[in-house]
């Protein structure tokens, strides 16, 4: 064979070697910049991605994991935690050793930052986009503005009457009757087969709602509820308060509707639990906005005179609540929560973690313009 031959397929491999080598860099650079770009344009994503590809992509996951009676999303996560943290051990172990050159320690670090890549755009494909959608105001064609405190002390009336009457449409007795967990989860998925077509579009099908295997971990996470865009799976704690569960779980099933915002999954889980007929329901919701309520008039420095409106047992159970929470205080979930509000920025709620609260301003915003809560 003549050199020049011999001479031009090795440059030729070298060139396929090289070419493959920038497109395992430029494909996933590219969707991500494809999906950077999208976020500018919520109208886009709202109409093409949030209530069209969604709607399929979260199907199919629920009807995949639906029918497991565990978190496979809980599961999956603890596979990615352990193969991270052996990866890790490994390679510090080798460069301990000096079995591994700088070089090559570089890149592994190169390898794992293009994993990192693929992670974040398929987390954007299957969930992620919902951040940037116009999302429940504009599908109610809501105007949320700015709220006085007088306001606010509107609501609070509005709401500690809601949550007095649902208390004792439930029961006079001081102790709160309790609701199975697949009671509960069963009635929140009906409770989204909204009978009214104005709410058509939070129909919700294929039931995905589990208890969580990190139950045990959830005093330090500082959690009652996740979502797993990953595995399409509502996850709840079953240890708190069972009156916490029902609005836990509709805020849990909004995310699954695509209603990434904690805000929305908070205003959508109280519109599918206040219309259904179930009393346990309309308290569990009316209760945890009440409380929410409350705290936006201590952030406002205005102490509630409305307190003393409160039926006897509601101070019952929020006091029961109180305790719950008051019991399982520790010095780490104050940094995971923070950890977690620096996560709610980085997806479009610059309130990080007080973007729950932020449920009060769509509340007020419902109510001027229906007339109702």
């Amino acid at each position: 064979m003549p050199f020049c031959v011999l001479f031009t397929e090795m440059e030729l491999q070298r060139t396929r070697i090289m070419l493959k080598k920038i497109l395992k860099w430029l494909t996933p650079l590219l969707l991500v910049l494809i999906i950077e770009v999208l976020k500018f344009f919520p109208a886009i994503i709202e109409k093409y991605y949030s209530t069209k590809c969604y709607v399929y992509i979260s199907r199919f996951l629920r009807i995949v994991t639906g029918y497991i009676p565990f978190s496979i999303g809980d599961i999956f996560y603890t596979i990615v935690l352990i193969s991270v943290v052996y990866g890790i051990i490994k390679l510090v172990v080798r460069i301990i050793r000096k079995e591994a050159q700088w070089k090559y320690v570089g890149l592994r670090f190169l390898k794992f930052i293009r994993k990192l890549l693929w992670v974040y755009i398929w987390f954007n494909l299957v969930w992620g986009l919902n951040y940037y959608r116009e999302g429940i105001t504009a599908q109610l064609h809501l105007k949320v503005e700015d709220y006085s405190t007088e306001d606010l002390c509107n609501l609070t009336n509005l709401l500690i009457a809601k949550t007095n009457e649902s208390r004792l449409a439930i029961s006079k007795d001081s102790v709160l009757p309790e609701q199975s967990l697949e009671s509960i989860y069963r009635q929140a998925s009906n409770n989204y087969n909204f009978n009214n077509s104005y709410f058509s579009f939070l129909q919700y099908k294929n039931k995905d709602v589990k208890k969580s295997l990190y139950t045990f971990l959830a005093p330090y996470f500082g959690f009652t509820g996740y979502y797993n865009p990953f595995s399409g799976e509502a996850q709840l704690r079953d240890d708190v308060p069972r009156i916490l569960i029902p609005y836990t779980t509709s805020h849990e099933i909004a995310h699954q509707l695509g209603y990434a915002s904690e805000t929305e999954a908070n205003f959508v889980g109280y519109l599918a639990a206040t219309n259904s007929s179930n009393n346990y329901f309309k308290y569990s919701t009316y209760l945890d906005l009440y409380r929410y309520a409350r705290i936006e008039l201590f952030m406002r420095n205005t102490v509630p005179d409305n307190n003393n409106k409160l039926d006897s047992l509601v101070k019952k159970d929020l006091r029961n609540i109180n305790h719950f929470f008051l019991k399982e205080r520790n010095n780490i979930s104050g940094k995971v929560m923070s950890l977690y509000g620096m996560y709610l920025q980085a997806n479009n709620q610059q309130k990080g973690i007080n973007s729950y609260d932020d449920v009060i301003s769509l509340l007020i915003a419902y109510y001027k313009q229906y007339g109702k809560i």
